[in-house]
């Protein structure tokens, strides 16, 4: 019997828009830099994040942060299709 495991979609489905939020890296980064390991980014986000109990070994924060990559053409494609108030046309 083969395991089936849960994709992003499926476990951001479930989770539901009204409890995600997302920020685009593009314009949150503070520094970026190139490393033997691969790039750095360090960002801001305006999310309340209990960093220091994290830190401390205390457990984790209560939000979870997941960094998604995307390529920027299929978002472009994506977002060109949206109504100039951002949503999605009926029928989509």
């Amino acid at each position: 019997m083969s395991e089936e495991k849960l994709t992003l979609t499926q476990l951001l489905g479930k989770i539901g828009d009204d409890n995600i939020t997302y920020q685009n890296l593009d314009t949150d980064f503070v520094e970026f830099k190139d490393g033997k390991r691969g790039a750095k980014i360090t960002f801001a986000t305006g999310e309340k994040i209990d960093g220091a109990r994290a830190m401390l070994g205390a457990g984790p924060t209560q939000k979870m942060g997941l960094i998604i990559w995307l390529d920027r053409d299929h978002v472009a494609n994506v977002m060109e299709g949206l109504t100039p108030n951002g949503e999605v046309p009926d029928g989509e």
